[in-house]
This record gives structure tokens, sequence and C-alpha cells, in this order.
């Protein structure tokens, strides 16, 4: 197998919203020029000026964005899984780039600062990032190896520039293995969660535990049915840990399935619920009661779910959400909202605010990030996803002014690139 770390070279594109003034933005005026917001879409536009100093500010219906950036992998292509803060403030992103894992690593306005490919089988993907105390990074994903291409599971650690400290593979060359969510906990070790041992028709749903050095400490895997997989892990405040993901007889007859385990991976409970129909859980993230909040689909992929249960695992509130604008194929992500309540991002691009008893207080089209989501110090949302090209996106939730089940757009004004190529 090849093990190649590639530092990334590719292009950002910008269309920068902006509250800041605009003396603030730009410190030079080039010589001869007038500066100013040249964009016409943006309501500040200036006539006059013959450079653009970054300071337009866009306002469509009652959305309002800070920043919003396409990175332009090139002719291979990518995809985003995973965002989250760092611990200087700026933002680490997980997923692909021309069939090869990726890290993007960028400031608190979305600028690049860094981006690696990391190459060990035929082709790979990171499906999430954390970063750990000592500063680096930790991710998992799946790559697949040669002919006939089973996938096997990848955990890697690298430094806080994205070098490669340690790695482990899981996998045999007749089933499919892979990770899902990786966190570090609070004893400084790395719990993964994931499936192993698919053969097409039977698999586990896993938790495996490293030391900080990279050192395995255990393996447990969980079933309630014949299929199962582990999609979203966290650990919650006394320690334990939750995961949740799908459990069903067969491929395509899944039911929702959350699995609570101590410290050390041992089973306290496991909950399989739903009907007749496919259903997942892709997310979860913890109650301000102690309870566990989960998101997924319903109804054969076509709608939302969302479902919270107790600490000790009893059902106390599920809601599937049609949407009045159609099928919306599930959330992708959950986070807690800082004023109560939770954000939710489906694969259709909304972004849906719910209230703590799982009611829908408002949902607007993003039309270019559906993957994931977190929120600032500052209240602020950033947002990642995929639509031809990987988009990250931040804004003021406040500034959203949306009834329920009403459905306003944001309109992504089409900006000219060529004058803001950086290369890195």
């Amino acid at each position: 197998m090849i093990n190649r770390i590639t530092p990334l070279i590719l292009f950002i594109g910008l269309a920068h919203w902006s509250c800041e003034d605009e003396t603030e933005l730009l410190t030079d005026c080039p010589e001869n020029e007038i500066c100013g917001c040249t964009n016409s879409s943006a309501t500040n536009f200036d006539d006059t000026a013959t450079f653009d100093d970054g300071g337009c500010e866009y306002i469509v219906g009652d959305v309002q964005a800070k920043w919003l950036y396409t990175y332009n992998l090139g002719p291979g292509g990518g995809q985003v899984h995973c965002v989250r803060q760092t611990s200087d403030g700026g933002l680490i992103l997980a997923g692909s780039e021309n069939y090869k894992g990726m890290l993007l690593k960028t400031d608190e306005e979305g600028i690049l600062e860094w981006g690696q490919t990391y190459e060990i089988g035929d082709s790979e993907v990171l499906k999430s990032v954390s970063q750990c105390s000592d500063g680096g990074f930790i991710a998992t994903g799946l790559f697949t190896g040669p002919w006939p291409e089973y996938e096997y599971l990848w955990v890697v650690k690298t430094d806080e520039t994205g070098n490669v400290e340690w790695q482990d593979t899981v996998g045999t060359a007749d089933e499919n293995d892979w990770g899902e969510d990786v966190i570090e906990t609070q004893d400084g070790g790395f719990v993964i969660t994931g499936t192993q041992d698919d053969d097409g028709f039977n698999s586990k749903a896993f938790l495996r535990k490293y030391s900080s050095s990279g050192s395995l400490l255990w393996n447990k895997k969980y079933s309630s049915s014949a299929y199962n997989e582990g999609i979203s892990l966290m650990e919650t405040a006394d320690g334990n840990l939750v995961f949740v993901g799908l459990s069903g007889t067969a491929h395509g007859a899944y039911k929702h399935f959350m699995v609570k385990a101590d410290a050390d991976g041992n089973q306290i409970w496991k909950k399989r619920f739903g009907d007749n129909t496919q259903q997942t859980l892709n997310a979860v993230c913890e109650s301000a009661d102690g309870g566990y909040v989960a998101a997924g689909f319903c109804n054969n992929y076509d709608y939302n779910y969302i479902v919270k249960r107790s600490s000790s695992g009893s059902m106390e509130w599920e809601n599937c959400f049609t949407g009045s604008s159609g099928y919306h194929f599930g959330y992708n992500d959950i986070i807690s909202a800082a004023s109560g309540g939770y954000y939710l991002l489906d694969n259709q691009y909304f972004l849906t605010k719910i209230d703590d008893n799982g009611e829908m207080e408002w949902t607007v089209s993003l039309r270019k990030v559906n993957q994931s989501i977190i929120q600032l110090g500052d209240g602020d949302l950033v947002l990642a996803g995929n639509k031809s090209s990987i988009w990250l996106l931040r804004l003021d939730p406040l500034t959203i002014q949306a009834s329920r089940n009403a459905v306003k757009d944001l309109i992504i004004p089409e900006q000219d690139f060529s004058k803001n190529k950086n290369k890195f």
C-alpha cells in the first residue's frame, strides 16, 4: 500500500459577505484606484468604485450571511463531511479531494491556511475530524484496497499542520470496515464509531478506543439485528459514550439505533425503534437536561426525523417533518443552540431551528451547504457542504426572520472569482 501525504494546491472562490466597516477591511487602497464595493448585487454597491475593498454587504430576503467560500479542488473534485472549530478560532474540515483523504485548515474568516491530502490505498475519504488537546487533529474514515476493492477502517493522527504522527487501519480482504465519527475523550484518548465485519448482509456497529499515542485499548461491537452501523458519536458530561446509527434485518430495512456505553465501552442500554419504512439516525447531541437528541431520516429516506431520549433511554418525543417544499431526505447534522433548542442541517440544504420540545421554529434554504454545522462562541453558525464543490458559510442566526414552517431562500450571487484566487 502507498502511504503518502501531499500538500494540497487549490483555488478559493470567495463571495465575501461582511458587516464590517470598509476602513477596517481594507488597509491599503491601490494607487489610482477608487475603493469600494464593486458588485452590483450588493446593498452598498458603489458605481464609482474601481477596486473592490471586500466590504460588500448582501441581504437577501431575511437572511444575511457574513461570508461564503467555495474551495475549487480541481478536475477530480472533492467533498467535505465535517467542520469543527479549532482552538485558535479557525476551522478544520475533513473530506476528500480527487479520491484522497483531505484536511483543510482555515482561519476564523474562512481563509485557507493549509490543506493536506493523504494516500494509503487506492482511494480514501475522511468522514470526521476533531482537534486534540495537544493542538493536533484526529480523523477517521476509510480507504479501499486493490481489487476487489473492499473498504478498510482508517484512523489518522496529525500534528497542528496536518503532518501524520500515527495511523491505524483495520480490515480483511473479504469484508468492509469503515469509520464514521471520532472524538477525543476526557482522559485524552480517542474513540471511533463506524461499521465492522460487513459482508453485504451482516455487520456490527463498533466503538474503538485508542490512547493518545495510538495504542489500541479496546474494541467493542454492538448489534440489535443482522445489519448494524454506527454513524455519530458523543461523550456525555459524565464520561459515558452514546452513538447512533441504524440496525436492520437486511439492507434496505433499517430502524433507528441508539446505544449508550460506559467509558470502557460496556453497553448500558441500546434502543432500536421504527416502523416498516427505512429509518436512520445520522447525528446526536446532548440536551440541557442530560438526555440525547438525535436526527436522521424517516419514511424511506423521504423526510426529516428527530427523536429525544432520556439519559435512561426512554423516548420522550419524536417528529417526522415533511417540509413544505417536498422531500428533504433526512438531517445530516444537529447541534444544541446556545439560545435553547437545536439547529439541524438536512440533505437538501435546509437549516432548521426547533425548540426544546422538537417543534419547528423556522427553516431556511441555504442552497450550498448540507453536511455539517457548528455554533461559535459569538452565536454565529458555520456550515459546510457540497454542491459541485466544497462550500463554507458563516451567518448570524439572529438575522433569520422566518415564521414556523415558512421557507425563505438564501440566493447566493454569482461572483467573478478570477480576481480572488489564492494558491496554497
